[in-house]
């Protein structure tokens, strides 16, 4: 194991998270030789596994507005299951593109639990 002379903001040992770009085919592994952006400090408060699990919830919820839908300023999203890890950050990613947000609930008890929507449903 070790750090390229290049690398300027990891050092070995460091605790990082990382998944290979999606548009490049995508990875998560243990050991992998990648450029640092791809790479982020895990917040020594969080445990690996949950820091892996927002990790995997953000690039899924980036990946389906990014790539699959390819939301832009203006669209309007539903989200149904809206309190989850991967609908709260497509509503936040949605949002900071411009679009609006709709958040479908089950009961009135989970819309009160979602913030940030445009409407609620």
């Amino acid at each position: 194991e070790h750090v390229g002379d290049e690398v300027a903001t990891l050092a070995l040992g460091d605790h990082v998270l990382g998944c290979y770009p999606p548009d490049l085919g995508g990875a998560c592994c243990e050991y992998v030789a990648i450029h640092e952006s791809f790479l982020i400090l895990k917040p020594a408060s969080i445990p690996f596994e949950k820091a892996c699990a927002a990790l995997r919830a953000g690039l899924r919820a980036y990946s389906a507005l990014h790539y699959k839908m390819r939301i832009v300023q203006g669209d309007w999203l539903a989200l149904t299951n809206p309190t989850s890890y991967t609908a709260k950050l497509a509503m936040q990613l949605a949002k900071s593109w411009g679009a609006k947000t709709i958040a479908m609930c089950r009961s009135k008890q989970e819309c009160t639990a979602v913030v940030g929507a445009d409407a609620t449903v």
